[in-house]
């Protein structure tokens, strides 16, 4: 066998690749699946919803990524064009267009918005951090042992 390499059912993977259909072999041009997850990187990293029912996904193996325009028709295998999806919905959506691909495109805009808003957010936090931080830093040690449990009263205040 030397140093050949066989697929799952025994082909050679440097011989033609013409018995692979259109939509296999643009999905196998282009590794979607990481490259939504680095574009969409969930919420607080590890949150997405389905584009078609909306559920909540719980950590990146429970999410499939979609194509909202089927690969077996128009779509383009990238980042634009794919959503994440519950593994009942991609099976009942399968290579289907119509109502699916309605509310794909309206989930990208959801999703597109409230990563955006995540961004901004995580940006305004790491500001303010870094303003105390700084301020922070100033205090002589025994300062910053009045100030932590002060914030540790308050705190413990506002849950009882």
């Amino acid at each position: 066998m030397g140093d050949r390499h066989y697929n799952y059912r025994g082909r050679d993977k440097h011989a033609s690749t013409s018995y692979m259909s259109k939509s296999k072999r643009k999905r196998e041009a282009f590794n979607y699946r990481k490259a939504y997850f680095e574009k969409n990187p969930g919420l607080f990293g590890c949150i997405w919803f389905c584009s078609q029912c909306g559920i909540p996904m719980f950590g990146k193996d429970n999410v499939q990524v979609d194509h909202i325009i089927p690969l077996a028709g128009l779509g383009i295998n990238r980042t634009i064009n794919t959503v994440a999806i519950c593994p009942r919905c991609n099976r009942e959506k399968s290579d289907k267009c119509g109502k699916y691909a309605v509310k794909g495109v309206i989930a990208k805009f959801f999703e597109a918005t409230l990563f955006s808003i995540q961004k901004i957010l995580h940006g305004i936090v790491t500001g303010i951090a870094r303003a105390v931080g700084t301020v922070f830093s100033l205090f002589s040690t025994e300062a910053k042992i009045i100030v932590i449990i002060i914030v540790a009263l308050a705190i413990l205040l506002i849950f009882i």
